[in-house]
Formats: C-alpha cells, sequence, structure tokens
C-alpha cells in the first residue's frame, strides 16, 4: 500500500507534537547527563574514562527543556583513574552502586546535603584522605569531624576512607565502608562497636588490629585480603567469624580464637599462607569448609575440647593435615582420629591438659549436662 505525500507529512507532523518519552544524553565537559522526560531528571556519568575534573551541573537542558540532576549514575565515574576533583550540585539524591569507586587519584569528596540514598558499593576502592556530609543533611552525617559517611538513624558507618577517625557513638561497620582503603594502616575501633559487615575492611593496608570486646559479629569477607596484617586480637565477645572473614591475609602466623566463638565460617583463614599456630576453643561447634585450607604446611593447632566437634566436612584442613599437628587434650587422640574432618590430620596429640576440670563434655564450663554426664557413669558401673 502506498502512502500518500500528505498523509507522510500529516504523520510527521503528529510525532513531532509527541513529547519524548525516551532519555537522550547531553555532553557538556566531558560529563554525560542521560535525561528522563518522565520526571523531568537527569543522571550524570563520565562521558570519558581519562576525565581529570568534574564539575557536574545542578541542571541540564536538552531541545528546550531543563532537567535537574539529581542522581550520580551507576559505574557513573567508576575507575577513572586521573579524576582529582569532583564537585556535586546540592540537587543530587542519589550515588548509586560503584558511581564514585575506584577513583586511585582523587583524594577528596563533598557530599551534598540533598543526598538521601548512598549505595553500599558507591565509594568503594578510595584515597580519600577528606570525606565529608554537608551540615543538614537527615539521612547521612559525618559528625565529630570523623572523615566518613555515617546512617544517622541506625549510628551505622558506611563509607570511610584513610583519614577516618570513628566515633564512639558509631556500633556498626556497614558493608564495603573500607573495602579497598589499601593506604588505611591502622584504625581504632571504638568499645561502641557491635558488628563488622561484609567485606568491611576487605582489601586494606593495616598491619595491626584490635578488636573491642563489644564485637559479636565479624562478618564474612570482613578483613578478608589485608597482605600485611599480622596482628591480631579476637576478643572473649565474639561469637560469629564469618565465612572467609581473614582469608589471603598472607602475613598472619598466630591466631587465638576466644573462649565465645561458636562458629567459625568457610574458608575462614584460608589462604593465610604464613599462619602456623592456631588455637581453637571448647565453645566452638560448628567450623566451616575449607576454613583452614592452604596455611602453612607445618601449622599446629591446639584444640582443648574433651569430645571433638562434629565438622560434617572432610576438606577443613587441606595443607596442614599431612604436615601439621593437632594438640588435643590427653586420652583423647583416638577419638580424634575417629572424628570426621578431625581424622584428616596423620598427627594428632594428646598432650594439653582438661580446660575444665570437671567439664565432662568438653564445652567450657560445669553445667546440668556435666553431672548427668557423672551420674550415668556411676549407674553404668
Amino acid at each position: 500500500m502506498k502512502i500518500s505525500t500528505l498523509a507522510k507529512s500529516l504523520l510527521t507532523t503528529l510525532l513531532c507534537a509527541l513529547p519524548r518519552m525516551a532519555s537522550a544524553d547531553v555532553v557538556i565537559d566531558q560529563i554525560k547527563y542521560v535525561t528522563n522526560t518522565s520526571d523531568m531528571t537527569a543522571s550524570a556519568m563520565a562521558d570519558n574514562y581519562e576525565i581529570t575534573t568534574a564539575n557536574i551541573l545542578a541542571t541540564v537542558t536538552d531541545n528546550g527543556q531543563t532537567f535537574t540532576v539529581t542522581k550520580i549514575a551507576t559505574r557513573g565515574f567508576y575507575r577513572c583513574y586521573l579524576l582529582t576533583s569532583i564537585t556535586l550540585p546540592g540537587t543530587i539524591t542519589e550515588i548509586m552502586d560503584n558511581a564514585i569507586a575506584d577513583c586511585n587519584t582523587l583524594t577528596s569528596l563533598r557530599i551534598p546535603a540533598s543526598v538521601t540514598y548512598l549505595d553500599k558499593y558507591a565509594l568503594w576502592g578510595n584515597r580519600f584522605t577528606s570525606l565529608v556530609v554537608e551540615p543538614g543533611n537527615t539521612v547521612y552525617d559525618s559528625r565529630n569531624g570523623c572523615n566518613a559517611v555515617i546512617e544517622t538513624a541506625t549510628n551505622t558507618l558506611v563509607a570511610g576512607c584513610q583519614a577516618t577517625i570513628i566515633p564512639t557513638t558509631v556500633t556498626a561497620i556497614g558493608e564495603f565502608a573500607f573495602r579497598g582503603c589499601d593506604g588505611l594502616t591502622s584504625i581504632t575501633l571504638p568499645n561502641s562497636l557491635t558488628y563488622i559487615g561484609n567485606s568491611a575492611f576487605n582489601g586494606c593496608g593495616l598491619t595491626s588490629l584490635t578488636i573491642p570486646g563489644s564485637v559479636t559479629i565479624i562478618d564474612d569477607w570482613a578483613f578478608s585480603s589485608c597482605s600485611a596484617l599480622e596482628n591480631l586480637k579476637i576478643p572473649n565477645s565474639v561469637t560469629t567469624i564469618g565465612n572467609n572473614a581473614f582469608t589471603y591475609d598472607e602475613a598472619l602466623k598466630v591466631v587465638v580464637i576466644p573462649n565465645s566463638v561458636e562458629s567459625i565460617g568457610a574458608g575462614a583463614f584460608a589462604w593465610c599462607k604464613n599462619l602456623k599456630t592456631i588455637s581453637i576453643p571448647n565453645s566452638v561447634v560448628s567450623i566451616g569448609s575449607s576454613a583452614f585450607n592452604y596455611i602453612d604446611a607445618n601449622a599446629e593447632f591446639f584444640v582443648n575440647r574433651k569430645y571433638p566437634t562434629s565438622l560434617n566436612v572432610t576438606d577443613v584442613f587441606s595443607m596442614p593435615r599431612y604436615y601439621g599437628k593437632l594438640h588435643v587434650p590427653k586420652g583423647t587422640e583416638t577419638d580424634y582420629a575417629a572424628q570426621e574432618g578431625w581424622n584428616q590430620f596423620s598427627n594428632i596429640v594428646g598432650d594439653l591438659e582438661p580446660a575444665v576440670p570437671g567439664d565432662t563434655d568438653g564445652n567450657g564450663v560445669i553445667d546440668v549436662a556435666d553431672l548427668n554426664n557423672v551420674v550415668s557413669l556411676i549407674l553404668s558401673e
């Protein structure tokens, strides 16, 4: 069917009269603004990843229409390795995942009071020496000049940097808060802290670490790939060491797990290739798969629990099982050699004194269960 010239002209006129619904791009000073006519907003991102200075505009005009810039887009300035300065206008409300992440030469960031959403992956891998939330923000703050972003309602530190001083009001370190801050070599964790989140300090330059006695959970990957971490003190308040919590911490040589810990996650200390001495208390009832894989081949484990914990997995120890040594309470060597997981060790030595006299089940305390065990033993004679 042929369309007349008049019909074509009318169709063109109608199409031009319709409002634009699709997003479009506006590029100004190497910054791309993706506009959205449905709400007349725009998101900003680098048009050139070799950009050195980013002064993001509050509004942009496209085709005679004005758009308010409210968002730093996902991966907007991710790995802009030459970026030394970025200015965010007071119209920004959202900073998305990986928005300003892993920018090696960017040393400072000021977050406007208008921001109400900061993605947990937004700022990881930074080299900031200054990280500030502007006064008046209702969701986040940088209290006491801490050089960090704190979620005000929950007292959770959600983003930090190598210059951060954690306030004593902070109760949690959020996921990815310091991830990749290789310039962070030391930090003081306050006694207010109860939780350290997933990957919170992953890849940091920490050389020593004292975890305060208020912390109960060290989540997955929390201190993984801290390759310079040599001195570690875990307090007698921690109940859970998450999966891969300290994996690839190659400088670690000694780990003393306190008698409060009940669970050691999968891969918790895997690939700590210089880890030679590990003390596991009788409070531990669960050790995950590969928890101590590929540590020093001659590592020695000290496990002062009369009755071995059932591991239910066969690959907890990997390398040490052939050349390392397992020290257990006197007279329990046969029990450990018969128990799945522990029987991986070819060298089991019963040379430890019982941790608590009268503790018949090896859980570290004398309780009703111990009394029942004694009564059963007497009745059986």
